[in-house]
């Protein structure tokens, strides 16, 4: 009888399937990836500085996936055909909250800035897009890092995931002219697979 080792390319395979092989063995059913998405062409009026304003949102009423994304974007419209003596700007985010805290990792700043150049009015763009995006991790007990559901062992039900808007500061009103949110959640995450080299037994 001899025993051979088996090449390191033909090991990753075999290790990789040996691997996912024991998942579905072991009787573990991984749930099914999940998407939901919302979008708008309808002009939405940013007001405060104080509070979010919501521009999409996205329910899942009993999702199990464990690893989520959200990705929402948005078309805003310069406030007012005017000088501005300083930048105008404001907040956008993706949260699992429709009050989040501010300044947070996933939110973005959107600015308008109308100059006069010598005695000319220099208005900035007509129309600015601006996307962010954000991660979390559900049903588990740690969230490093993470926008978070509540830190629960058990499966969570009917979450709201928001695109939101805010001003900073006392600047002018924003027009949002359309906007987009999309939200992907899976039981997979970006680990790399572990190669097992095993040993194969020739008759």
């Amino acid at each position: 009888m001899k025993i051979h080792l088996l090449n390191r390319k033909n090991s990753i395979i075999l290790g990789m399937a040996l691997s996912a092989s024991s998942v579905f063995m072991s009787g573990t059913a991984l749930a099914v990836d999940a998407i939901g998405g919302s979008a708008t062409n309808t002009n939405i009026t940013v007001t405060s500085p104080a509070t979010w304003t919501v521009l999409g949102k996205v329910t899942f009423q009993n999702p199990t996936q464990r690893y989520c994304i959200a990705t929402g974007s948005a078309d805003a419209q310069n406030p007012l055909f005017q000088p501005s003596a300083a930048p105008w700007q404001y907040r956008f985010t993706v949260s699992n909250s429709p009050n989040p805290l501010i300044n947070q990792g996933q939110e973005r700043t959107l600015e308008f800035w109308n100059q006069v150049a010598g005695g000319t009015l220099v208005r900035d763009n007509q129309i600015k897009e601006i996307t962010t995006t954000g991660g979390w991790m559900a049903n588990v007990l740690v969230n490093p890092g993470y926008f978070t559901f509540p830190a629960v062992a058990a499966p969570f039900f009917g979450q709201t995931v928001y695109l939101l808007a805010r001003k900073i500061g006392n600047v002018p009103n924003l027009t949002v002219l359309d906007s987009s949110l999309t939200v992907t959640c899976t039981d997979n995450r970006l680990v790399p697979p572990i190669g097992i080299i095993p040993l194969v037994v020739a008759p």
